[in-house]
């Protein structure tokens, strides 16, 4: 292909080369441009070279070089012109990134009105995007930013200029995540799948999202695999924004699997990182991670310093929900040391936290904030007064998401953080929890009496359904207040059940759905079943049945696939399957056989024929049987 030689081509080649992630290309086409644009002594082609070079130093977050050659380009651009439209937006850009938003604020509202004016739909879209990711995301004003973006998303459809949608959807996923709006996010990043380049900050985002939504629900191998990619991209691309970001969803993993001094290098790593960019929100955010760290490590000091740190970084930003989480961190910090501005610092915190609307924060870290609004539940005056307001916003959030696992052992992860094994201390709290996940439906309390208190009478029994019921309710959301109905339990006169299952995942009811699904959902299936169903009720009655049951599914699932991978020649993974089943069953004689046949088809004859030993071995331990002549054959066989 040969090398753009015009102007007009080389910014071209320079913008495609941006949206590619071609960071060194863009730069180097857009400086020969502008060399071009000045031999001609052309003003709006220089202005024109001068903003493709200014954006892919953006890009590298150079916003100062990018600045000067904006601000020189804004001389030369015509008055009401598409151009200048274009400058104004990439000035607002610079501002925002350097944290200065009143200035960011007026060159984006200019962009916008000189774009209606000019009927530039490209220009108004992008105008309405940096409002809300510039703007009103850094102030914490959400709902704004998801109006904003949405708007432009439907102008983008409308005008079809699918190229701008990657930026408006990562924005659009991120908020939504943030905000704790799981499917809005879904439905976000299904979108963004289908526009965003490999190697891209779209692609980027995708996979970093899609790292902090698998944390959340408890499934730490999906997330670390998902950040680990997003990372590749972030230092292969150089996309510092995203370097940052990927770092932060590290720390946050770590404070999940409980590796604070990870979490604690992790966010430190982001700090270092947006030192460099010179962004103060990312350094004000960075600190508060590490501020997260430090707490559960319990260096009360260190806590304090950072958020002490991060607001003194964040407060001439109005970067309220940052300074909500650091002012409510620095309030738990305070009230463990006894210090005696702690109430105080309390008292600023919830105010910001109300005033901004951002209780589902306080909902997501639950795990210290529960225990902080219990310390003010009694206390007097405005501090008890904004308890009581703080928890009835918390009462009318949506549930968390929660992961139960009984494959394999009991876990349960709220919010992507396992509830402790110290919280079932009632075994029979755990297996009403197990019960009510089988039916999936509303059960009688006279079967779960007869179930799980079979040795008492009908009148104790009800009376310990009414505490278990109470326990689990408290264990599941322990932020809930008293007399508030349960957003995961429903317990009526004569039944209990679960309000809605939009909020609950569990193991068994994915497994057996893809169980349902055949062939093609065989993989995951195989990979939901990590055991036995809740091994730690090895003689429960009622839990028999259904064991068994998910065991039969699993050994006919891997006994269909590996029917499969023999009649595929994939002879490796047969060998894998047939010695899955034997483990469970070791009488099955045509798995045997299946082994034997996938070994031989290796080259591995001798262990073929140990096989065959093997196979006689387990038949006369198991069944008292000799092989059928069907084994026998084949074993005559692979001996010539």
């Amino acid at each position: 292909m040969e090398s753009p030689s015009t102007v007009t081509d080389l910014l071209s080649a320079s913008y495609t080369a941006l949206h590619e992630g071609q960071l060194a290309v863009a730069i180097r086409h857009a400086q020969t441009a502008l060399a071009l644009a000045r031999e001609s002594s052309d003003e709006a082609l220089q202005a024109a070279a001068a903003v493709a070079l200014a954006y892919a130093h953006m890009r590298l977050a150079h916003y100062t070089t990018a600045k000067g050659i904006l601000t020189q380009a804004l001389l030369m651009a015509p008055q009401e012109s598409e151009l200048r439209a274009e400058i104004t937006l990439a000035l607002g850009i610079c501002a925002a990134e350097t944290d200065d938003l009143a200035a960011a604020e007026t060159f984006f509202q200019q962009t916008i009105d000189l774009a209606r004016q000019l009927s530039i739909p490209r220009l108004m879209i992008r105008g309405l995007h940096c409002l809300a990711a510039g703007i009103h995301m850094p102030r914490g004003e959400f709902a704004l930013a998801i109006a904003a973006d949405e708007e432009a998303h439907h102008l983008t459809h409308l005008h079809r200029r699918p190229e701008l949608l990657w930026s408006q959807l990562t924005n659009l996923s991120w908020t939504c995540w943030l905000t704790g709006q799981r499917d809005r996010t879904l439905h976000w990043l299904e979108e963004l799948r289908t526009v965003a380049l490999p190697g891209t900050l779209a692609e980027g985002y995708w996979h970093l999202l899609h790292g902090e939504l698998a944390r959340e629900i408890g499934d730490f191998a999906g997330a670390r695999a998902f950040l680990a990619t997003c990372r590749t991209i972030a230092e292969t691309g150089s996309l510092p924004e995203l370097d940052f970001l990927v770092r932060l969803g590290l720390a946050r993993l770590s404070r999940a699997t409980g590796d604070a001094p990870a979490a604690l290098a992790w966010a430190s790593d982001a700090l270092a990182i947006a030192g460099r960019i010179g962004y103060h929100h990312m350094q004000g955010r960075a600190l508060i991670e590490r501020a997260h760290a430090a707490l559960v490590l319990e260096d009360w000091a260190r806590v304090a310093a950072d958020c002490r740190a991060a607001m003194a970084v964040l407060a001439p930003l109005h970067a309220n929900f940052d300074l909500a989480r650091a002012s409510l961190l620095l309030a738990r910090a305070l009230q463990t040391q006894s210090d005696p501005t702690a109430e105080s610092t309390w008292v600023e915190a919830v105010a910001r936290i109300l005033n901004g609307g951002f209780a589902f924060w306080v909902a997501r870290e639950h795990a210290w904030t529960h225990s902080l609004l219990a310390t003010y539940a009694g206390a007097q005056g405005a501090a008890a007064q904004l308890e009581a307001r703080l928890q009835a916003a918390l009462d009318a959030l949506p549930p968390p998401p929660l992961r139960v696992l009984t494959l394999g052992g009991f876990e349960v992860f709220r919010d992507g953080i396992p509830i402790p094994v110290s919280a079932w201390q009632r075994r029979t709290t755990r297996q009403l929890l197990v019960y009510l996940l089988l039916r999936r439906a509303p059960v009688p309390c006279e079967e779960l009496c007869e179930a799980l208190w079979p040795h008492l009478s009908s009148d104790s029994a009800a009376l310990a359904l009414n505490t278990t019921f109470s326990e689990l309710r408290r264990i599941l959301e322990p932020q809930l207040s008293r007399g508030t109905p349960s957003h995961y339990l429903d317990r009526q006169a004569d039944t209990v059940s679960f309000c809605a299952l939009d909020y609950l995942w569990c193991d068994i009811w994915a497994f057996e759905d893809a169980v349902r699904t055949g062939a093609s959902a065989a993989s995951a299936a195989i990979s939901l079943y990590r055991g036995d169903f809740l091994p730690e009720e090895p003689y429960t009655d009622w839990a028999l049945r259904p064991r068994e049951r998910l065991r039969m599914l699993y050994i006919n699932t891997l006994a269909a696939r590996l029917e499969a991978c023999v009649n595929a020649e994939a002879w490796q993974e047969g060998v894998d399957l047939a010695g899955h089943i034997l483990e469970h069953e070791p009488w099955l004689e045509e798995v045997w056989r299946a082994r034997m046949t996938c070994l031989a088809r290796l080259g591995r004859r001798s262990e073929a024929l140990h096989a065959y030993r093997e196979c006689v071995e387990a038949l006369h331990q198991h069944l008292e049987a000799n092989p059928s002549p069907e084994t026998r054959a084949l074993y005559q066989t692979l001996k010539r």
